[in-house]
């Protein structure tokens, strides 16, 4: 999946990030070298945080 967004998409994989709520979302996540988090209920605050971070 993130490699197909990749070849159609002008993608900066070293300043993106996945948010996501499965075992499997953090597993791609992992596979694709992203940084990754579970969602939680704020997720503007978490967004901002992200970015901050990275």
């Amino acid at each position: 999946m993130i490699k197909k967004l990749c070849n159609n998409w002008l993608i900066d994989l070293k300043q993106s990030f996945m948010i996501g709520d499965s075992q499997v979302d953090k597993l791609c996540a992992k596979k694709s070298n992203l940084y990754f988090e579970y969602s939680k209920t704020n997720f503007y605050n978490q967004v901002y945080k992200i970015i901050n971070k990275i």
